[in-house]
């Protein structure tokens, strides 16, 4: 027995992942043509000059990267925690 989906349940959940990245970066580049003014940002002592849209970029990058962080961390603790409660 083949544990694969059949064809047309796969092509079905290919075309929904492709309208919803085509959705997200739709939203995403309304949101860049809506934010291009300048904005200065204080980090610490420096002050920089730049577009909102880059601001809000960074933000969300920063935001993915401590999430993949925290879960690669915990992750491993889980990991750890499961294979000492077997043995």
């Amino acid at each position: 027995m083949s544990s694969e989906n059949p064809p047309t349940q796969t092509r079905s959940k290919s075309k929904f992942k492709l309208t919803v990245t085509v959705g997200i970066l739709v939203l995403a580049l309304v949101i860049v043509l809506q934010n291009t003014e300048s904005v200065d940002t204080r980090i610490l002592f420096f002050t920089i000059s730049m577009p909102r849209a880059a601001l809000l970029l960074f933000s969300v990058l920063a935001g993915f990267a401590a999430g993949y962080v925290t879960k690669a961390i915990y992750g491993k603790k889980k990991s750890r925690l499961k294979q000492s409660q077997s043995s």
